[in-house]
């Protein structure tokens, strides 16, 4: 069921997208679910099994996937999350330009000195935030629907003014580990309506 979303796709593609759904049913038995395929939904979604949710990432040779349990919809239950890993290189000037509002760069250049790779950290968590919130919202967004507010303990906030409910429901965190950016994107309460 997983192979058929991935027949046509070169070896490489296919490889990370073996090993991405492999991270996430391992992930799931950590939480007492039976192996099951994990199959691919609208624009190119994992379908997690009931119950649960989840995100899968993966680049450069490594892949990683993020699982709970669903909550139901009270007030501050986790209700969908993202995952996220990229390179913690540089992003090219024209792609930073259209993954970057003109305040996300105002942040980068203040942080230049820390040797943080600012262009790549905005990019990784408008990717968490867009696998987030897509399961809930069905909704495409663009780089530029969505700002991203960073604090120094290594969280951040979403700007969404097109997207309900998401400033006060949608966070992140972020991290730098071993030459890599990782950002994770939570929503806790009940989805938008």
């Amino acid at each position: 069921e997983e192979q058929g979303a991935v027949v046509r796709a070169v070896a490489k593609r296919r490889l990370e997208f073996t090993w991405g759904r492999a991270c996430a049913r391992a992930a799931l038995a950590r939480l007492g679910c039976p192996p099951v395929a994990i199959a691919v939904g609208e624009q190119r979604a994992p379908m997690w099994p009931a119950g649960y949710l989840g995100s899968i990432t993966h680049c450069q040779g490594h892949c990683a996937a993020a699982v709970a349990r669903g909550q139901g919809s009270p007030t501050d239950a986790l209700t969908s999350l993202g995952l996220d890993v990229e390179p913690a290189q540089p992003l090219p000037d024209d792609v930073a330009r259209m993954v970057c509002n003109d305040r996300e760069l105002a942040w980068i250049g203040q942080h230049d000195a820390d040797g943080l790779p600012g262009q790549r950290l905005v990019f990784s968590a408008k990717e968490s935030i867009y696998k987030c919130q897509f399961p809930l919202t069905r909704r495409f967004l663009d780089f530029h629907d969505v700002e991203v507010v960073f604090t120094e303990d290594g969280r951040f906030a979403v700007r969404a003014p097109s997207l309900p409910a998401a400033e006060s429901r949608l966070h992140g965190r972020y991290a730098f580990r071993a030459g890599f950016v990782l950002t994770t994107a939570i929503w806790r309460g009940p989805p938008p309506e």
